[in-house]
């Protein structure tokens, strides 16, 4: 795992979550992605009812993308990655980002130092810092991404024209 020292409050509470979501049976009933114009309840997401969408690398799962009532934004996907899959292209985001790996290897590089990460291994990349993905391994890799976007990452990603989130 890789900490930040401005490691907040918020961001042990999200991986709480984001650990909760990830071990939530397939059988659990819930919606699949909410509206995001409406504020984020309690929730429970079903693997086989979330919208599977193929990719150039392999394919992504929507889980949310809406408000919280203390967020601005709370998105999260499941992405699976092919075998072999190249570097993509660096990227780097106004508001936190935590990584998942479920099942697979990832290299994951952060501003130049490349990690790999296995099932269970989790990922912190703080606002600002470049980042992206590949899978050298000879096996798919599925790995949860969660973002966290404060009032405020979101109007300096408005400022600067930029998404918040991946998407």
């Amino acid at each position: 795992m890789i900490v930040h020292p401005n490691f907040s409050l918020v961001q042990p509470l999200l991986v709480i979550l984001a650990v909760i979501l990830c071990s939530s049976s397939s059988q659990a009933a819930g919606p699949t992605v909410p509206k995001p114009t409406a504020t984020l309840t309690s929730s429970v997401f079903d693997w086989d009812k979330m919208p599977v969408r193929a990719t150039a690398t392999g394919e992504r799962r929507e889980i949310v993308d809406a408000p919280t009532p203390t967020l601005a934004q709370f998105r999260s996907h499941v992405s699976t990655i092919n075998p072999g899959t190249p570097w993509g292209a660096p990227e780097k985001h106004t508001d936190e980002e935590i990584v998942i790996v479920k099942e697979g290897t990832l290299d994951y590089e952060i501003n130049g130092q490349v990690h790999r990460v296995n099932a269970g291994g989790v990922i912190i990349v703080v606002a600002g810092e470049f980042h992206r993905v590949r899978n050298s391994s000879s096996a798919p890799a599925t790995y949860y991404v969660f973002h966290a976007v404060t009032a405020e990452a979101r109007a300096a990603a408005e400022t600067l024209g930029q998404s918040t989130g991946s998407k």
